[in-house]
C-alpha cells in the first residue's frame, strides 16, 4: 500500500514514504487515515472535502494540531507531491511514525478521477 520510490513524481528523500491516490482514498473513507494537506490557501479552495489544511511553511511554524496526530496514519498532501516529502521528513524527525506523502499530490488525485472540492 505504501512504498518508498514515488511513481508519479522524482523528488523525495531517504525514508520517507509515499502512497498512491486510490490507497489513500480507501483508507480515508475507511476512516484509517487523516488527509493533511499542506497547500496554501489560495490552492486549498480547490481541495479534497476531508482534508484538514495545516500551514506549514516556513516549517518552523507551530505544529499546535500535531499531538492529536501524532500515533494515527496521516496522509500529508500538497500540490504535486514535493513540499508533502518536505513535511514528511520534518514530522519524521518530531516523531510522527505512520506518516506517508500522497504520490503526485492533488494534481494526481485529480488524474485519478477522486472527488474534489471546487473553488
Amino acid at each position: 500500500m505504501n512504498y518508498e520510490s514515488p511513481k508519479f513524481q522524482e523528488f523525495t528523500l531517504p525514508g520517507v514514504k509515499h502512497i498512491d491516490a486510490l490507497d489513500a482514498y480507501t483508507l480515508i473513507m475507511e476512516a484509517k487515515a487523516s488527509l493533511i494537506d499542506v497547500r496554501e490557501e489560495d490552492e486549498y479552495k480547490e481541495g479534497v472535502p476531508e482534508a484538514l489544511n495545516v500551514h506549514f511553511f516556513p516549517l518552523s511554524r507551530s505544529v499546535s494540531w500535531a499531538p492529536e496526530f501524532k500515533n494515527q496514519q496521516c496522509i500529508i498532501m500538497c500540490a504535486h507531491g514535493i513540499r508533502s516529502v518536505r513535511v514528511c521528513e520534518w514530522l519524521a524527525n518530531l516523531g510522527f511514525d505512520h506518516i506517508m506523502s500522497l504520490d503526485g499530490g492533488f494534481e494526481q488525485w485529480q488524474h485519478s478521477g477522486l472527488p474534489v472540492r471546487n473553488a
